[in-house]
């Protein structure tokens, strides 16, 4: 390491250019004026803020209410819809419910308190009813079960509570056209109420396909008979006065499924009035097949329309124009309305 020493500083004249000795001296003499001079007093009606010699901003407009113009309304409203234009019109909308409650003419009798119950609900079938559907072997089976399945209450009785058999059984004590009756409601709250239905036109000179569609709730109405539904009714015969009842779908169920190929209808008849036949001057009959066959053809054919004209009744045939001007009559079948 070398040994080096400070220099001392230095302490004599300097010299400065003239012209910067000139700026730097006037500097100095300004700030003296300026601080010698008194400071102006500011007035009390000033804000704090910019200072007053500044521009000032306008005042903000009043509020004024938002007057439409008709005619760029109109415009709007004439304007092609786009894809973020959707008219009201066309907006999604939850469809309504569907009407789930049954009243019938004569209705489900209760056994156990004699009274027959009138009023109920009815349920949309789900996927457990399709598969019980689905092991019923004949048609008659299936359309008795849609009925059973499909009746949620009726009067107090909860058939949600119910077996199949037990309500089955219940079920079979309807009238004919009520079993229809709740097939249609029980349809119509599982499906919908419409269905578009396609059939040939029956023209050997045309063959074209007809479309129409179908409303249940309304191209089905729905016949009742004059007068109230009773338990019993009595028909004066040659053979005395006759007391019946009225045949139920589980007697109808129940001759279809004795009907044989070479089941003749008189047979038909036979087996039909065996089961409505109550008594004969007041007394069961001892022999009903044998009493039966011994009325009158004319008495046997007058009791039997008695008790059809005391049934609800529901035409299921459809009446269709086609457009080459014949008139169509097809028997509208029962499955057919058993889809969306």
């Amino acid at each position: 390491m070398s040994d080096t020493t400070t220099p001392p500083p230095f302490t004599g004249p300097t010299s400065v250019p003239p012209e910067i000795d000139a700026f730097l001296r006037g500097a100095d003499e300004a700030h003296a004026a300026q601080q010698a001079a008194p400071a102006a007093p500011r007035p009390s009606w000033e804000p704090l803020g910019p200072p007053s010699s500044m521009p000032q901003p306008p005042p903000p407009p009043e509020f004024q209410p938002y007057q439409p113009d008709p005619y760029e309304a109109q415009s709007i409203a004439d304007a092609p819809v786009g894809a973020n234009q959707v008219p009201v019109s066309d907006e999604p909308r939850m469809p309504a419910a569907p009407d789930l409650s049954i009243e019938l003419p004569r209705g489900v009798y209760d056994a156990t308190r004699r009274v027959f119950l009138t009023k109920g609900y009815v349920r949309e079938l789900d996927g457990e009813d399709e598969e019980a559907l689905a092991k019923l072997r004949t048609p008659a089976e299936w359309f008795d079960g849609v009925v059973a399945l499909g009746i949620a209450r009726m009067g107090d009785i909860d058939f949600n509570q119910l077996s199949f058999e037990q309500a089955k059984s219940l079920t079979g004590t309807l009238l004919p056209g009520e079993d229809m009756m709740v097939y249609l409601k029980v349809v119509t709250a599982t499906f919908g109420p419409d269905r578009d239905i396609k059939y040939q036109c029956q023209n050997a000179r045309c063959g074209r396909e007809i479309e129409t569609t179908l409303h249940i709730p309304t191209d089905f109405p729905v016949v009742l008979p004059e007068g109230d539904y009773l338990p019993t009714y009595d028909f004066p015969s040659s053979k005395g006065r006759i007391t019946y009842r009225l045949v139920t779908s589980a007697d109808e169920a129940a001759l279809l499924a004795q009907s044989t190929e070479t089941t003749t209808s008189a047979e038909m008849t036979s087996a039909a009035l065996v089961k409505s036949i109550i008594a004969v001057n007041g007394l069961p009959p001892q022999d009903p097949e044998s009493f039966v066959r011994s009325l009158s053809i004319r008495d046997r054919q007058a009791l039997l329309e008695v008790i059809a004209s005391r049934q609800p009744k529901i035409d299921m045939s459809l009446s269709i124009e086609c457009v080459c001007g014949f008139h169509n009559r097809f028997l509208l079948a029962l499955p057919e309305l058993f889809r969306p």
